[in-house]
């Protein structure tokens, strides 16, 4: 241990032999007046502070290990009691548990078994992120969006991913970003979802509201083919997207093969997917 850290740098210790007590009380550390304060980033015009000594204040009497193992606790606790007070699917309350699952295996090389057309596709890549009701896997070139009910099987080839403990992922952020989402939690974090994502878990429909006017392509239970377009509005239980030309001259056969039903008539070259039926999607990289 470096003589920093050994001794509180506190005026009660003049010599380098009184050191703190192994499980007993210490001074907290000093900050000396050289060191600025930032003030917390804040934006109002303070008068100019007299150069003061400062004093760490500790958090807790536990040492640091303890202090670790017992906010990991109340963090899967808090986790437990989020997801019972606020499901996302009323008929599963452990998809956000499902979803701190998956987040902890992020950066891993994985591989998705995907229902199908009752039939069973691989998937092998990096687990990019997940969210509240699905997982982002990236290949060479594309990032592939799978819902958490066509997830027939994962497996994840890093093993070192079994033992991952809760990050804080926001621990060194900017102290300007943390006084905003301190004093303004909700304004900063509705902007941002990876925020979003972050504190409350963010739905596939939301996350697609930053791809409109890309090209995806889309595998579903609904079409045999993959529908290959331009996305241009999604909602909660559905999106729509500007099909490629080939894909409208297939669209077109097939509608002349099949007979017509007026309810499910789509506008021209416009084809509409229903959530429930996307087996996954597909954006270029």
């Amino acid at each position: 241990m470096d003589k920093e850290n050994k001794h509180c740098g506190c005026p009660c210790h003049d010599s380098t032999e009184n050191t703190c007590p192994k499980d007993g009380f210490c001074c907290p550390g000093r900050i000396p007046a050289s060191v600025p304060n930032d003030q917390f980033c804040t934006p109002f015009n303070c008068p100019k502070p007299i150069p003061t000594p400062r004093f760490n204040s500790p958090n807790s009497p536990l040492p640091p290990n303890e202090l670790n193992k017992l906010q990991a606790c109340i963090e899967e606790i808090n986790d437990t009691l989020r997801t019972i007070g606020n499901p996302r699917e009323p008929g599963d309350p452990n998809q956000r548990q499902l979803q701190l699952h998956f987040r902890a295996l992020r950066y891993s090389l994985v591989k998705v078994v995907v229902d199908c057309h009752n039939q069973e596709m691989e998937i092998l890549g990096i687990l990019e992120e997940a969210g509240a009701n699905f997982i982002q896997v990236n290949t060479l070139d594309e990032k592939k969006f799978i819902p958490f009910e066509k997830i027939c099987f994962l497996k994840h080839e890093d093993a070192r991913s079994e033992n991952i403990e809760h990050e804080q992922e926001l621990l060194k952020i900017n102290t300007c970003i943390r006084r905003d989402i301190t004093l303004n939690f909700g304004e900063i974090v509705g902007r941002s979802p990876e925020l979003i994502n972050l504190f409350f878990g963010i739905p596939l429909h939301l996350f697609l509201q930053s791809f409109l006017g890309c090209e995806i392509e889309v595998k579903s239970e609904a079409d045999e083919e993959l529908l290959r377009g331009i996305l241009c509005s999604v909602d909660e239980d559905q999106f729509r997207i500007q099909l490629c030309v080939e894909e409208m001259e297939e669209q077109k056969e097939k509608q002349e093969e099949e007979p017509i039903d007026p309810c499910k008539q789509e506008e021209d070259g416009i084809h509409t997917v229903n959530f429930n039926e996307v087996c996954f999607i597909t954006v270029d990289s």
